[in-house]
């Protein structure tokens, strides 16, 4: 009788990469209230997209 008791079976298993999080924090509150952009380093307290400004969120423009 012939089988394969014999034979020696190498099975290799390729572990995944461990995942790397992304940003575990929300920035959400980092958007633009007008527009949802979110802000660049250059113009932090001004939109790039809409011109929207910190300052007319705190009544710097006149207020209601």
């Amino acid at each position: 009788m012939t089988g394969i008791s014999g034979l020696l079976l190498h099975v290799t298993v390729e572990q995944p990469a461990e995942d790397e999080p992304g940003d575990a924090v929300c920035w959400l509150h980092e958007l633009c209230p007008s527009c949802g952009a979110m802000p660049t380093a250059d113009q932090p307290d001004r939109c790039w997209r809409c011109g929207h400004s910190d300052a007319e969120d705190e009544g710097g423009s006149g207020g209601h």
